[in-house]
Parts: C-alpha cells; structure tokens; sequence
C-alpha cells in the first residue's frame, strides 16, 4: 500500500485547495465518493428536453464543477486497489447471500423453509507441495507422513520441517520430477482468457461467488437501489428537478477524463472521509 507523505508539495496543493472558492463543492464529491481512493473523473452535460416543445427545461453540467470534472466512485471489488469500493461490494454480496437465505429485498421470507448446502470444491492437484499448516497459532509439520511412500525417482514423499511464512521452499514440488508442470499450465488455445494478465490474482478476474438465477435479489438490483436512494436525495436537497423521466427527454455525454486525486488532495479526502488512503504521515 503506497504511503502518502506530507511533502511541501502536498502541503502547497492541500492549502490551495482549502482556499479556493469552489471547496465546499468539491469536499461535497469527495463524500459522496464514499472515500474512494481513485475517483473517476467525468466531464460532460445531461439535458432534460420538453419531448412535445423541444424546449430545454434543464442542465446539468461538469462546466461548474471543480476542476470542471464530477468525481465519481471506482467501484472496483479489490481491497488492494480501494478498501472503501471494494467494503460496498462486500457490503452489497453479503445482503444478497442473505436475502437468498431468510428474505429481504424483494425476497419473500418462505425461502428460510428451503434446503441450504455449503459446498466446498477443491482444485485437483498436480503434485504434492511443501506447505505451512497452523494449529493453535504452532507450525505444524508439512507432510509427515509414518510409512511415506517413495517415489519413482527415489524421493521419499514427506516432509517433517516446520516451515516458516518466508520458507522459499512453500509451494515447491516435494519431487519437481513427479509434479505435473504442463497439466498445471493452461494450453496458448486459451490464449483470449487473459490469464497471464491476472495471474497475480491466481487467474481470478471476476466475481469470487456466483448463484443461480432464481437465487435472491442482484447485485444489479442492489445497486439501483442506492442511486435510487441517491436520486431522491438530490431531489430532495434541490440538487436535480423533480421530473417523470417517463414524460421528459433526457440526453447524456459523457467522457473520460482520468482518475485519482493530487497529493494535496488525498491528504484532504482522507481527513474528509475518515479514511486512510495509504497512510498519511507528517500532516
């Protein structure tokens, strides 16, 4: 996790930033940002168009915004990137697993009578590794085996060290000649999976659970939800106009136009947000 330091240059952005006249508005995107670490940045209108007249009856525009940008949550589901997106997508999983188990969110509470199984599924081995196992926070020896098999190459297969969280030799072979490196490696033909792209996630790139499609709510659903939610609330405050999208046109562009936050800004947004966004020392 990068560490954030209150260099001069951090600290010059920072007061700037607190003296200008469009804070307020920007501490505003910083909170709804729910302390992302790397924000969105959007640039872009949305006009509501009278469909019968053609007359504009509102706009929304990134023009008045600081920066001239809206800043808008990540949303990406790996804590290492973002604690704070990454602690709604847990958030949001957890409600979804458990309305699926006693109803909720559209769920009906009948389904509590329905049959639950927790299913563990193991990955098939290629070869016996040295591993570390704990019990009662002690070591406990990799593979001790009492009438351990020898292998084809001579290599008695146990292993009695203890090995410890730095041991080089944890997920080694306990005989490199038996252990089946090719079955281990995806076969080029699978080149378009991108594996090697997300093998420091040991080739997870998505969702780490999945349900049937008549299993509880979605995540889908549960995110509308909240800009549901979130939608009222700027009615509400006077931020959007009440209007029945069914009866209004509405026209949106949108682009890109980068991420993250200034050095003096993520001192800012962690102060906001009650957040440490990497460690802020020396403020």
């Amino acid at each position: 996790m990068p560490t954030i330091h209150a260099n001069a240059h951090a600290k010059t952005g920072m007061i700037a930033r607190l003296n200008h006249p469009d804070y307020d508005r920007w501490a505003n995107q910083i909170k709804r940002t729910g302390g992302c670490r790397q924000p969105i940045h959007l640039r872009g209108k949305v006009d509501h168009y009278d469909p019968a007249t053609g007359h504009l009856l509102h706009r929304y525009t990134t023009r008045t915004e600081p920066d001239g940008i809206l800043r808008v949550p990540c949303k990406t589901r790996r804590a290492s990137r973002c604690p704070a997106c990454a602690e709604t997508y847990r958030a949001d999983t957890y409600h979804l697993i458990r309305a699926g188990l006693v109803g909720g969110k559209g769920v009906p509470e009948t389904v509590t009578t329905h049959p639950t199984l927790f299913v563990t599924l193991t990955a098939p081995s290629f070869g016996a590794v040295h591993t570390r196992r704990e019990h009662n926070r002690k070591a406990q020896p990799c593979h001790a085996r009492r009438n351990a098999t020898t292998c084809p190459h001579g290599r008695v297969m146990s292993c009695n060290a203890r090995h410890g969280k730095d041991d080089p030799r944890l997920g080694e072979p306990l005989c490199p000649d038996c252990y089946d490196y090719t079955g281990s490696v995806p076969e080029p033909d699978l080149a378009e999976l991108r594996l090697a792209d997300w093998a420091h996630m040991l080739g997870f790139r998505g969702h780490f659970s999945t349900r049937s499609r008549h299993y509880s709510t979605t995540l889908g659903d549960i995110r509308a939800d909240r800009e549901h939610h979130a939608r009222l609330n700027d009615i509400t405050t006077g931020r959007l106009p009440l209007f029945d999208e069914d009866t209004v046109l509405v026209i949106s562009e949108w682009e890109y136009a980068g991420k993250g936050h200034s050095l003096g800004d993520q001192l800012l947004a962690a102060a906001i947000t009650g957040t440490q966004l990497g460690g802020v020392h020396d403020l």
